[in-house]
């Protein structure tokens, strides 16, 4: 599968396989006029590329039908290695694989990898200092630009519970159908990315997208044996030195890394390496988006529901501070999945740049409900980096599932009408920190129609 961006056809269909034969005139156009090379070349950002085997043709057409999009047939698989390009009945190109593979000549590149420290990037080690953070701060005001309700397909408003504040992890709504039909199938969308741990160790920067996007589909309700990926990647330009080379290198590998791990699939993407200007060069940047479809009762948003709920934290059992082992992450997926399927879980979130600290503050917001922690929680858990990590707030009477030696699984605390964080001996209000969480939206300036006077 592929899509029909930058390059059109030639990209679109002539990556798919090694030997084709592309009918250019079986290619639907917007408008009348085009030759062979401008059908070839031109973008069409609506449309996919798929490969189905020439029994299933049919049965693909037939489904994409129902689905009331178009599919036809404009390309053939053959053995030969060659893509081959027809219009009105003329062979306009016909380019051998190999030529296409290296643009006519061989090109090398020497790659240098510093050897990797495993150290987690520095966090914030105050609660008020990760709430006023711009990493963790409140994005309402930018967010509020959107609108996020368009067609009435929201599942998860981008902001949750009666006083709209704890951030949506991601982003769900139905699945578009034709007016007067129904659905209960709604797609999910979330997103990794932690610049600081890029910047430190792109390896592990890059792995870390892959887990934390998986994990916030697995907190909204989603099933990860769907979820497929797309892989943003934004580099400084590479130019014959082998340390910049180093970097694309060692972030892809750290991805596909996490996505073998995770048995997850990138179906797609946007790179680039010329993110650089005169002397100066971006951060090394790979986002991970993972997106599933599935039903829309298991949708799950991250703000504390009432006062008096357990709380507990499932967390792979061999985290060593900075990278989870696949096989607890796994477990723990299921062990999250399966609490949502059985109606036990009330409110789930993964943490994320702020740690357990962050993720139960925002718990917190959405309905101005405080947790009291156990003794057990420090002040170095609350802020240690936890990417793979979930908590869950339990309905009554939950019983909490049997877990192997991979996973901890553990009551943390428990959920108050008192609007406070207490942990590690201490009670914090928790207006105060949203204040300090809010600070940073600063002036937030209405919608201007076509043609008003911009102020500088």
């Amino acid at each position: 599968c592929n899509d029909f961006g930058a390059g059109g056809v030639s990209v679109a269909v002539g990556e798919l396989a090694d030997g084709l034969i592309i009918d250019l005139g079986a290619v639907r156009k917007k408008y009348e006029g085009l030759d062979g090379t401008e059908l070839a070349i031109s973008e069409s950002q609506e449309r996919m590329a798929v490969v189905v085997a020439p029994e299933n043709e049919a049965k693909f057409i037939a489904a994409a039908a129902a689905e009331n999009l178009e599919a036809y047939r404009v390309a053939v698989v053959t053995e030969s290695p060659r893509m081959v390009m027809r219009w009105r009945g003329q062979t306009i190109a016909d380019l051998s694989r190999a030529f296409l593979d290296t643009n006519g000549a061989t090109k090398h590149a020497s790659v240098a990898v510093p050897a990797r420290e495993c150290a987690a990037p520095a966090a914030a080690q105050t609660l008020r200092g990760m709430a006023g953070s711009l990493k963790s701060a409140s994005r309402r005001g930018l967010v509020e630009r959107f609108d996020s309700t368009v067609g009435a397909g929201t599942l998860l408003m981008p902001f949750g519970g009666r006083t709209q504040r704890s951030p949506a992890q991601a982003m769900a709504a139905l699945l578009p159908v034709l007016p007067g039909e129904k659905t209960a199938q709604g797609s999910v969308m979330a997103w990794g990315c932690d610049p600081d741990a890029l910047s430190a160790d792109p390896y592990r920067g890059a792995h870390d997208a892959v887990y934390a996007s998986v994990a916030k589909l697995v907190a909204a309700g989603a099933d990860y044996h769907k979820a497929y990926l797309s892989l943003q990647e934004f580099f400084e330009k590479l130019r014959n030195e082998p340390a910049r080379w180093g970097k694309p290198f060692a972030a892809l590998l750290g991805a596909l890394d996490a996505q073998l791990e995770l048995g997850a699939a990138a179906i797609g993407g946007k790179d680039s390496m010329s993110g650089s200007f005169e002397q100066l060069d971006v951060p090394p940047t790979l986002v991970s988006f993972a997106t599933a479809v599935g039903s829309i009762d298991r949708v799950t948003s991250p703000e504390f529901k009432g006062a008096g709920h357990r709380v507990v934290r499932i967390v792979p059992a061999g985290y060593d501070g900075v990278v989870p082992e696949a096989a607890g992450l796994l477990e723990a997926i299921a062990l999250v999945e399966r609490l949502i399927g059985e109606g036990a879980a009330l409110a789930v979130s993964t943490p994320g740049y702020g740690g357990a600290a962050e993720a139960l503050f925002k718990m917190c917001v959405g309905n101005g409900i405080g947790v009291k922690l156990s003794d057990g929680v420090t002040s170095t858990a609350l802020f240690a980096p936890s990417y793979g990590s979930f908590f869950v707030e339990l309905t009554d009477g939950a019983e909490l599932p049997a877990a192997s030696d991979a996973v901890l699984i553990d009551e943390v605390g428990e959920t108050t009408e008192a609007y406070e964080l207490s942990a590690c001996g201490e009670t914090i209000s928790l207006a105060d920190l949203q204040e300090a969480w809010e600070a940073q939206l600063g002036p937030v300036f209405p919608y201007r129609a076509a043609g008003d006077a911009v102020e500088p």
